[in-house]
This record gives structure tokens, C-alpha cells and sequence, in this order.
């Protein structure tokens, strides 16, 4: 959708999608010599722009994505607890083989501890 410093932020209708893609992502990094990623996901809804002819999106759930990325460190993938309760995110995490471990975050803003699931990709 777009960048933002060195940060870029995609959208997908399907949660289980954008955990596929965020693995794809760091697998295609996994070379310790490259550029190392870190990738946060979170599920909800948003309010979508159009400008010009691009669209962009704003929100809670954006706003939370973007603070859980400080919770990994580069070749991980944290997700919100509502992305890992989405239909197909906990079977595809265990077809793909990759442990999440469980962390309760507070982020600045929200009143009460957020969870949320960071795994690294190998």
C-alpha cells in the first residue's frame, strides 16, 4: 500500500494471506549477509482513503501493526492475537512448522495488555 521511511505496509482481506506472505518475505531474507526484516501483523478493521490514485489506510488496527514491530528483532514475524485466532493462521503456523510464542504487550494509548504471537523464520 505503502512505505513510510524504511517501513512499507501491505493489506490483505485474508489474515491467513498476510502471514503466508510475511513468511515468503523472510525466507527470501535468510541469508544472514542480507537485510535483515522484522514483520508485524494485526487484524481489524480500518477507515480506506483513496488519494489520487492510491488508497491508504488508517486506524486502530494499523496503528497497532505498526507498535508490535518493536517486539521483534530482524527475521521475526509478530502477530496480534486477533490475527492468530483468524480462521487458518494456528494450522497454517503448524503446517508450516513455526512455533509462536505467546507475549503480553502494553502499548502506548491502549489501557489494557495486548497479546501477541512472534515467531522466527527459518
Amino acid at each position: 500500500v505503502k512505505t513510510i521511511g524504511d517501513a512499507t505496509m501491505a493489506a490483505f482481506i485474508d489474515p491467513a494471506d498476510a502471514v503466508r506472505a510475511a513468511v515468503a518475505i523472510q525466507r527470501a531474507f535468510a541469508d544472514p549477509a542480507a537485510i535483515r526484516l522484522r514483520v508485524s501483523i494485526n487484524t481489524g478493521p480500518s477507515i480506506a482513503v483513496r488519494l489520487n490514485a492510491d488508497i491508504d489506510y488508517f486506524g486502530h488496527a494499523v496503528n497497532v501493526a505498526a507498535k508490535l514491530q518493536a517486539l521483534v528483532d530482524g527475521g521475526q514475524v509478530v502477530i496480534a492475537d486477533r490475527t492468530h485466532a483468524a480462521p487458518g493462521v494456528a494450522a497454517l503456523l503448524a503446517e508450516l512448522g513455526l512455533a509462536a510464542d505467546q507475549v503480553a504487550v502494553r502499548i502506548k494509548g491502549i489501557a489494557t495488555s495486548t497479546l501477541a504471537y512472534r515467531f522466527t523464520v527459518s
